[in-house]
């Protein structure tokens, strides 16, 4: 099974879902491939957060084929070996599941972000959007 970390720049909504171990925060998303026996369309304007530092700008008309690809749990990691630099970086307890399909926007966002997480300080570029993740309830 591949894994997959997920970072994700807009808004994370938390609801109810397992407890958490106490002290062990599950603040990565572990993905699976999946079949989906969906086969909707949807068109969605995206929002990104108010108080994002990219100063993204709102994209409308994106459109989603309703059959996702991955299927992301929250879990906790831990670097046990690397040669990339460590940053220790932490994110908000992921308490649901997401599904994640794929998406196409007319217009896309061209820019340069500068991230950290666990594997070190880089530069990103963006080049377009390309997937929607959404909480699910299971």
């Amino acid at each position: 099974m591949k894994r997959l970390l997920v970072a994700a720049s807009t808004a994370v909504v938390v609801l109810a879902g397992a407890p958490a171990m106490a002290g062990v925060v599950h603040d990565h998303l572990e993905c699976f491939a999946i079949n989906d026996s969906h086969n909707y369309e949807a068109t969605l304007n995206l929002s990104p957060e108010p108080g994002n530092t990219l100063m993204l700008p709102d994209h409308e008309g994106c459109t989603i084929k309703v059959r996702s690809k991955e299927f992301c749990i929250p879990t906790s990691s831990t670097v046990v070996e690397t040669d990339a630099p460590q940053v220790v970086f932490g994110g908000p307890d992921l308490t649901v599941g997401y599904l994640c399909y794929k998406m196409k926007c007319p217009i896309d966002t061209v820019g340069i972000l500068p991230v950290s997480d666990a594997f070190g300080l880089r530069d990103l570029s963006l080049k377009k959007i390309t997937r929607i993740c959404t909480p699910t309830g299971w």
